[in-house]
């Protein structure tokens, strides 16, 4: 399964629940969320949330791109504040974000252009270098070499920590990257054409893993009162695997009872001499 969705200024993110901790300075830790690190992308055109945690009560102030920004973190210990739309640029840019208890951090090398989110499977997870997109590799290899070293200004930005929606996580592991032989070839073949079509710093979300269908990335509001039959069937799933809720607890006891059912019919089976069901079925016989 591959999927390649665009994101809207990055808000996306916020409903995937990736999130990363960049820097902590001064007396009290500051954090932004994921992908505001160095190397990153921001999407063109579009106003852009950034957001990240504090103290409660800290006041924010975000200086990027000639734009000055202030926030202050609510109770729950996060603030988000909003850039204007920017234009795209290939010119490394930093952005400062400083705390009014002190703390400070810096985000540099950051572009502005395209940001996709890759979200698939394996097939999304098999890397360049081990693909015929190797070719591409090798092209944008020598393309810097003629340039004087300069590569194209596509990043990918791997997270390498998964959890069920059920389970959803503050914070992600990963970094922006440029090793494009490391990249989703599938990601990286899709980049490289928006590159050459747009001309603009093409950055990359790859969030994939292995077995996953489409529903184990979709928040569970997403499901929450829908009036179509199969999202009903989703969200009946997803209560039944939440430990807090009636219905698991329904099903969990189901689940014990069959298992149950099972032992004493194994017992009568042994009780009459006869082989159990486990032992038959590994000898593939039939107890009679």
């Amino acid at each position: 399964m591959i999927r390649l969705i665009k994101l809207l200024a990055l808000g996306i993110l916020s409903l995937c629940g990736l999130q990363l901790t960049l820097l902590s300075a001064g007396p009290k830790a500051l954090e932004l969320g994921a992908p505001f690190v160095d190397q990153a992308i921001l999407q063109r055109n579009m106003s852009v949330p950034v957001w990240g945690w504090s103290t409660p009560g800290t006041k924010i102030s975000l200086e990027f791109a000639g734009q000055k920004k202030l926030a202050t973190t609510g109770d729950d210990g996060k603030w988000m504040l909003v850039l204007d739309p920017l234009t795209a640029s290939d010119q490394a840019a930093t952005m400062t974000v400083t705390a009014s208890d002190g703390a400070k951090a810096a985000v540099k090398d950051i572009l502005v252009g395209e940001v996709w989110m890759a979200s698939g499977q394996s097939n999304m997870q098999w890397i360049a270098g081990k693909s015929n997109v190797k070719a591409i590799v090798e092209q944008l290899k020598q393309a810097a070499g003629d340039a004087g070293g300069t590569s194209a200004p596509i990043r990918e930005f791997k997270v390498t920590n998964y959890f069920a929606h059920l389970h959803p996580i503050d914070h992600a592991d990963g970094e922006w990257s440029q090793d494009y032989h490391q990249f989703s070839a599938i990601a990286l073949a899709f980049a490289h054409k928006l590159y050459q079509e747009l001309g603009v710093p093409i950055g990359i979300l790859n969030c994939s893993f292995s077995q996953t269908s489409i529903e184990a990335w979709t928040p569970r509001a997403g499901y929450r009162n829908s009036t179509r039959d199969y999202n009903k069937m989703i969200e009946a799933k997803l209560l039944e695997t939440d430990p807090a809720t009636p219905e698991h607890k329904k099903a969990w006891s189901a689940f014990y009872a069959s298992i149950m059912d099972a032992v004493q019919q194994n017992q009568k089976i042994a009780d009459a001499g006869r082989m159990t069901l486990f032992h038959c079925r590994r000898a593939r016989c039939r107890a009679t």
